[in-house]
């Protein structure tokens, strides 16, 4: 028995590790020394570096594990395990610990800085504000160097860069929009940020004085502890508390740290969203003005070649050669067809009626609107406003859904048509024509003199290949309009079946919704008070029928009437019954009828 006495002390001074300030060694003892606890408080009033600490204490309790997983020296004492399990605890109070001081550090030295952001927003609104205002005195001042060059130097190419930038500014647009809806709609969804962090530091004070209250309590463990194994036990529990406590301190100061990081922050997300609003309202300004200038100088170039095709038409009519005669018919030809295909790149470009974004706009909102009509009947409770709100849209939904076929629907059906007829009718070009313009040539070539075969082949070669160019060129402009037309009618009809859905919700649901509290006491009272004045009404008015001086005069009229309305049945009745014999007596029977057939007999 001795021997295992000797064996646990032995154990018990072997596994005892005393957690001091940072810097020092660990100290193995047997004797009942001054406790961890005690120490660790001295560090930390003494100014010493709880990082370091921290570093000291987790290196301390993963060499004691490490040994506690050492074959060699395992403990065999009944103390082991729950020294592991504290060791083990105390692993997580400091991982707790580091993520404690990272989130207070980073709320207390943000990168980038509120401040930081705010003055760049501002410089930024100001920036976009000057530009704006330019705009005001100088609408070209916002164009890029594509559209700044004159209508007559303006070719292909330049053409070409203008569509791109006009297609660049729209999606810029798109997105700034976009992005302009979610933050508006998350910042009328989202609540207060500092309450929720306020209540947050509420629940961590009151751990805080909780923890405050049982310190007591781990202390008075430690003296009472009688054994070597239960005093080890007892200090390192303390140990932890005091982690534990460190780590809802530090908890505490973080949520300060961020409850002030917010409140600095509160003024930004405001800043943020007229920074935004400046930037969309200079996209839409920017893009307005593109479109104006391109679409300027795509009406001038259009009248240009429809003028260059009508004198082509001129020259071809005064054309004595039939090789000159036919070149320029044909370039009159090809003029008017560039006309056409710069006509549809100028409505591509441009925004027509009705319009995608718009259309696509007007339809998530009608599909919000729904949902808010469906989420007042959630709870099936709905107050008089509410109930004025369901009558009003279900009789503002008839008129609304018959304007939109009529005007939209009708419009963007109409466009559909066009262009799919119009792409139809391109891609049977690119098929037919390049096959009935070779039998055209080939008959004037049999009209030549074989001299000018050549120079025949090479101007009717350059011709198809330009064609053809104008051809695939127009193709591709009319498959973007066909689908973008596509899409606006689809929107359209999204927009339309919402309403639908819409109408028929609250045409099932308007006749039952309870827009007034169920029976209960005051319906009650209310109804004994409209039986109260019923019967007194009924009472008045018979004894007002009994006081002969409310009574009118009597006129001849109603005399006559009265007396008529006595008189009148007894002649009715005795012509009734004097009938009545006459009705009741039997008819005479008719005689039969005979029917003579008469057979004639025929000899064969």
């Amino acid at each position: 028995m001795g021997a295992m006495c000797a064996r646990c002390l032995a154990t018990s001074a072997a596994a005892l590790w005393i957690p001091i300030a940072a810097g020092q060694e660990a100290i193995v003892s047997t004797a009942p020394a001054t406790p961890p606890v005690v120490e660790a408080s001295a560090a930390e009033a003494s100014g010493a570096n709880p990082a370091a600490e921290a570093a000291s204490a987790r290196a301390e309790a993963v060499a004691r594990l490490k040994r506690w997983d050492d074959p060699a020296a395992k403990a065999t004492s009944e103390e082991d395990p729950a020294l592991r399990e504290l060791l083990a605890e105390r692993l997580r109070w400091l991982d707790e610990w580091d993520k404690a001081v990272k989130a207070r550090a980073d709320a207390e030295h943000p990168e980038p800085s509120p401040e930081r952001l705010a003055a760049e927003g501002k410089a930024d609104l100001e920036r976009v504000r000057a530009l704006l205002d330019q705009s005001a005195k100088d609408p070209d001042a916002l164009l890029t160097g594509s559209f700044r060059y004159p209508a007559a130097k303006v070719t292909d190419a330049i053409r070409s860069e203008m569509k791109e930038a006009i297609d660049t500014a729209t999606n810029e647009l798109k997105d700034g929009k976009e992005r302009q809806e979610k933050i508006r709609s998350d910042s009328s969804k989202r609540s207060n940020p500092l309450a929720a962090l306020r209540a947050e530091r509420d629940k961590i004070h009151q751990r805080v004085a909780t923890l405050k209250a049982r310190n007591a309590e781990r202390e008075a463990a430690l003296e009472a502890a009688k054994s070597p194994e239960a005093r080890q036990l007892a200090r390192e529990r303390l140990v932890n508390f005091r982690w534990e406590s460190r780590v809802e301190s530090e908890r505490l100061r973080a949520q300060e740290a961020l409850m002030e990081l917010e409140s600095r922050r509160a003024d930004l997300a405001e800043l943020n969203l007229k920074v935004l609003d400046a930037h969309v309202a200079l996209a839409t300004r920017t893009l307005e003005r593109m479109q104006a200038r391109y679409r300027t100088l795509a009406a001038r170039q259009e009248r240009d070649l429809k003028r260059a095709a009508d004198d082509e038409q001129k020259r071809a009519a005064k054309a004595d050669d039939p090789l000159e005669r036919y070149f320029a018919r044909r370039g009159a030809e090809l003029l008017e067809l560039e006309a056409r295909v710069i006509k549809d790149e100028n409505a591509l470009a441009n925004r027509t009626y009705p319009s995608l974004e718009e259309e696509r706009g007007l339809a998530d909102h009608a599909e919000e609107d729904f949902a808010s009509v469906k989420h007042l009947l959630d709870d099936g409770r709905v107050s008089h406003l509410d109930a004025l709100r369901l009558n009003n849209d279900f009789r503002r939904i008839a008129p609304e859904r018959e304007r939109i076929v009529k005007r939209e629907l009708a419009a963007a059906s109409q466009q559909l048509a066009y262009y799919e007829n119009a792409l139809s009718g391109v891609e049977l070009d690119l098929i037919n024509d390049s096959r009935d313009d070779r039998f055209e040539f080939d008959r004037l070539l049999e009209s030549l003199p074989a001299r000018r075969h050549g120079a025949a082949l090479a101007g009717f070669e350059e011709l198809e290949r330009k064609h053809g160019l104008l051809l695939n060129r127009r193709r591709l402009t009319l498959e973007k309009l066909a689908a973008r037309a596509e899409q606006t009618h689809d929107q359209i009809r999204r927009r339309l079946r919402t309403l639908d859905d819409q109408y028929g919700f609250i045409r099932t649901h308007i006749f039952w919704v309870r827009d007034l509290e169920p029976i209960g006491a005051t319906t009650l009272a209310q109804a004994r008070r409209e039986l109260f004045h019923a019967g007194k009404a009924l009472l008045r008015l018979g004894c007002e029928a009994c006081d002969r001086s409310l009574w009118g005069r009597l006129s001849a009229e109603f005399l006559a009437a009265s007396a008529a309305l006595v008189i009148l049945p007894w002649p009715l009745i005795r012509l009734r019954r004097s009938l009545e014999p006459r009705r009741r007596a039997p008819r005479p029977e008719a005689p039969p009828i005979q029917v003579v057939y008469e057979v004639q007999a025929h000899a064969e």
